[in-house]
């Protein structure tokens, strides 16, 4: 979340953003085209080449790579609950995944985008910034950053079941989203639900924000360092 809050203070601003890969999965480092080696990475801010790249917002809040709305802010909240109680880390993601799957809980989300509205019950709702890889060992790669577009991903109901053999399949590098998944693009996006207040994961960072949701593509807002030609 570090890069993201950094970056909405420059987006719009022709000050470039300097990169580092020192995330968990560095899946903006890795789409910019950047080594992940510090000393390379650092080189290329260096050198002085940059290019303008979109970012995406959602009621305000900026965020690099996707938003996702259910399990995995579910995830996430039961894990940080269990991890103050003074549980040790590890048991606590067993305990959180365990809970996830006990509850499993559903969502019923209104998409409001060019003057349609969509009506889901889902688990879980992936919102990107730009098309995201969804399958086989690629998942979260994407092959533009200026598309100016979001891309909706809802997971289509399905049992426990249903969700465990989905995930052998991603664990197997067999997981192709149009089997689980309805996608739709758009260039900015309403998501509405019952509860006044929702869960958001903002590149992994747990936010509760009220409803509804106003989604927008911000295309070639952000200055970023990038390797030369």
């Amino acid at each position: 979340m570090a890069l993201s809050a950094t970056a909405s203070g420059l987006v719009g601003t022709d000050v470039a953003f300097g990169v580092l890969p020192v995330g968990t999965l560095n899946h903006f480092a890795r789409d910019l085209g950047l080594p992940l080696e510090l000393e390379a990475a650092a080189k290329i801010i260096c050198s002085g080449h940059t290019t303008h790249v979109d970012v995406a917002e959602v009621s305000g809040k900026i965020f690099l790579n996707n938003a996702i709305i259910g399990l995995y802010p579910v995830f996430r909240f039961l894990r940080a609950e269990q991890e103050k109680k003074g549980m040790p880390r590890k048991l606590a993601l067993l305990w959180a995944i365990t809970g996830v799957f006990r509850r499993y809980p559903f969502f019923t989300l209104r998409f409001y985008t060019e003057g349609r509205e969509v009506v889901r019950r889902t688990p879980y709702v992936l919102i990107a910034n730009n098309r995201h890889a969804m399958q086989g060992w690629q998942l979260g790669k994407r092959e533009t950053l200026n598309g100016g577009k979001l891309w909706v991903y809802v997971m289509r109901p399905q049992s426990r079941l249903s969700m465990l053999w989905m995930f052998v399949r991603l664990i197997f590098g067999r997981f192709d989203a149009h089997h689980h998944f309805d996608i739709f693009e758009a260039r900015e996006l309403y998501v509405d639900a019952r509860s006044k207040r929702i869960g958001v994961a903002l590149d992994g960072e747990i936010r509760v924000m009220e409803t509804p949701l106003r989604y927008r593509s911000l295309p070639q807002s952000l200055k970023v360092f990038v390797p030369g030609p």
